[in-house]
């Protein structure tokens, strides 16, 4: 019976103390600084679990064909560009003050799945600054933007550029 009620008052002052962490203030929502070490695994390992919990019957569609790959470039150099960058492009300078900073996706790629990638890109992810591209996108322009992000690690600086060029759509 002592068990239960120390269990019972240690949920209740825990109740107690969140209440007045949130209400008080106390923890700096500030995008100008970055997350305490504790809160930035929390939010970093809720949202790799989340997504990959709703990602995970999601089947992908083929995503090789070349006509697909170079739809998603251009999707990807209009949409993904300004906060990723490219390679051998630097993200625009609105970007820097984002938090979190948004990852290289020529990096960060490979850590996903393509179900996952499509998850991420059709739904966003809430306070990164990652928005949801379904308003914008139906679903087959968003498997096209993960047809090219599988490309993405691989390109060069130079390939990218001449992707550019190629399409007409200049410089970021």
């Amino acid at each position: 019976m002592k068990t239960a009620a120390m269990i019972v008052i240690i949920v209740v002052l825990l109740v107690i103390a969140s209440v007045f962490f949130i209400y008080l203030g106390i923890y700096n929502v500030s995008a100008a600084e970055p997350h305490t070490r504790l809160m930035d695994w929390v939010l970093s390992t809720t949202m790799n679990n989340s997504v990959r919990r709703h990602a995970e019957r999601i089947p992908a569609p083929l995503l090789t064909d070349p006509a697909m790959v170079s739809k998603g470039f251009g999707y990807y150099h209009i949409s993904c560009v300004p906060c990723h960058g490219a390679p051998g492009v630097t993200p625009s300078t609105f970007a820097r003050g984002l938090n979190p900073p948004p990852p290289s996706l020529a990096e960060a790629v490979p850590d996903w799945t393509p179900s996952e990638l499509y998850w991420i890109t059709k739904n966003g992810i809430k306070m990164s600054g990652m928005p949801a591209f379904s308003p914008s996108y139906g679903e087959d322009e968003l498997w096209a933007l993960v047809a090219f992000l599988q490309r993405l690690p691989a390109i060069s600086p130079q390939e990218y550029k001449s992707l550019v060029d190629a399409a007409g759509v200049g410089s970021r």
